[in-house]
């Protein structure tokens, strides 16, 4: 672990990982901006906060793809530039075990960047005046965010296995950059095709959605994103595997 820590010195992806997290916060708060938006807060702080659930998941799903590329292809470039993964394997550790050791630290990186965003987005109306949520909203919103970051965390993964077998890293940027757009567009899908949407699980959580009435609940798809979880986690698991069987 110390090791993968000391080789992320000069990648910059802390710097990187900030930056977007802030584009994240900033596209969250864009309509606060707007005039009167506070005013809505103090006249209907439920549909108000609820709103802002469902601006902090639409940036989550356009910006979060692109950011988990750039913290994947950053903590494994080192190995593809400088011929890491045989020279590990020479010395007795395979990919397999490389991988899960990269995927601890860069699961730190994303654990903080979530809780900064999280934070942030919830703390930026609060300084222009909005009324603090009220229990329920706030649990709500805790759930959500619990919800985001095993999301992200399986993604995550994903992008780290596709870096690990990806010589060019613009490949893994450009998934990223694609996934942003599927993931917006999940927000505007039918639950079924979001469901087989690979970047569609911030959409399936949002426990709030927008209709002819205005904002209105809707149950977040639990049963769904866990059975993703899992199953992401298990071809992950086996394609890991496989590096290890290439190597010999």
């Amino acid at each position: 672990m110390i090791v993968e820590i000391a080789k992320l010195r000069r990648t910059k992806v802390v710097l990187l990982g900030f930056l977007l997290c802030a584009g994240i916060v900033l596209f969250a708060g864009m309509n606060l901006f707007a005039g009167g938006r506070i005013d809505d807060f103090h006249a209907d702080p439920e549909a108000s906060w609820a709103g802002h659930l469902v601006g902090y998941c639409m940036a989550l799903a356009f910006l979060s793809p692109l950011q988990l590329a750039v913290i994947a292809s950053r903590v494994v470039d080192t190995e593809n530039v400088n011929g890491g993964w045989r020279l590990n394997a020479i010395a007795g550790v395979p990919p397999s075990t490389l991988i899960v050791r990269k995927f601890a630290v860069a699961t730190v990186l994303v654990a903080m960047f979530k809780l900064a965003e999280f934070v942030g987005v919830i703390v930026v109306p609060l300084l222009m005046g909005a009324p603090v949520p009220g229990s329920e909203m706030l649990s709500t919103w805790v759930f959500f965010g619990l919800g985001a970051l095993g999301t992200s965390l399986t993604l995550l993964a994903v992008m780290l296995w596709l870096a690990a077998v990806t010589d060019s890293q613009i490949v893994v940027l450009a998934i990223g950059v694609v996934g942003g757009f599927l993931g917006v567009a999940a927000l505007l899908s039918p639950t079924w095709l979001a469901a087989i949407n690979p970047f569609g699980y911030f959409a399936m959580l949002t426990p709030f959605t927008f209709g002819d009435s205005g904002i209105s609940p809707t149950t977040p798809h639990w049963l769904a994103w866990g059975i993703y979880i899992i199953t992401a986690v298990a071809v992950v698991t086996a394609a890991t595997r496989m590096l290890d069987q290439k190597e010999h």
